[in-house]
């Protein structure tokens, strides 16, 4: 009986001292060389102001009885037990000196929304028409696969030719009027090209003479080279006609006032009627 009494004994006595060593290591890893005021403190056991690790060494040999209590008395009367182990590891932490108490964590405060004033839409305003005048001349014939009459009947009615213009420009879509009744449509390149076209339809009697224009114009340029494409066809006419003219103008920005002349439109009408 003795003997099992004896054994449970230095059971309890190891694990004691490893709960003891636990601390102590614990002490040096986290303050370890590090200088503390000088003060006489529980566990100074040399009495220069700090607890070491010597000190807390000494202290728990003399806790589990393998030292003598003379040899530390800063660690009070003895028995030596876990309190006085507690308040050196204490004083080794806090340089012995009170540990401080944490400040409590300040309150959490969920932040309200902030609702941004949305600006009150403006409407944007509608962009108004862009308007220019132009003034047309020096109209050409490079090709034609009509009569030769009917060609040289053409080259000589455009020979005097001019006509005035209204461009209205609303977005890509382009008016050109000549204030004379012709109007071409289309629209315009982002370069300033215009792409229009009209159809003119003339009768008499049964015989139905149509003309077919389309024009190409760049009028970011002044002065701007036009190209007209022309599909000349009758119908119910004779002789039949059925072919197409190419011409060329000159077209010249200006800001005076229009003086409404006739086209190509009207030169084309005139040189076909003088045709037989």
């Amino acid at each position: 009986m003795r003997s099992e009494s004896g054994g449970a004994m230095r059971k309890a006595t190891v694990a004691r001292a490893r709960a003891v060593w636990m601390l102590v290591l614990l002490a040096w890893l986290v303050c370890a060389a590090r200088p503390l005021a000088a003060q006489t403190c529980v566990g100074d056991c040399t009495g220069v102001g700090m607890v070491g690790i010597s000190d807390l060494i000494l202290a728990v040999n003399i806790a589990l009885g393998l030292a003598s209590a003379d040899q530390c008395t800063a660690l009070g009367q003895p028995p030596i037990g876990i309190s006085q182990l507690i308040a050196s590891v204490d004083n080794a932490l806090c340089g012995c000196q009170p540990c401080p108490t944490p400040p409590p964590a300040p309150p959490t405060s969920t932040p309200s929304p902030t609702v941004a004033n949305s600006p009150t839409p403006t409407a944007s305003p509608t962009p108004g028409p862009i308007m220019s005048m132009w003034h047309e001349d020096t109209f050409k014939i490079p090709s034609s696969s009509c009569s030769s009459q009917v060609t040289t009947n053409l080259r000589q009615a455009l020979a005097t030719a001019m006509a005035d213009y209204t461009v209205t420009q609303r977005d890509q879509d382009v008016v050109i009027d000549d204030g004379q009744g012709d109007v071409f449509t289309g629209t315009i390149d982002r370069d300033g090209t215009v792409h229009a076209t009209t159809e003119e339809s003339e009768s008499k009697g049964i015989c139905v003479l149509t003309l077919d224009f389309q024009l190409t114009v760049n009028l970011s340029n002044s002065p701007a080279a036009a190209a007209y494409a022309v599909a000349l066809s009758t119908t119910n006419c004779t002789p039949r006609l059925a072919c197409s003219v190419k011409i060329t103008t000159r077209w010249t920005r200006t800001s005076a006032a229009l003086q409404m002349h006739g086209g190509a439109l009207a030169a084309l009408r005139d040189a076909l009627r003088a045709s037989p």
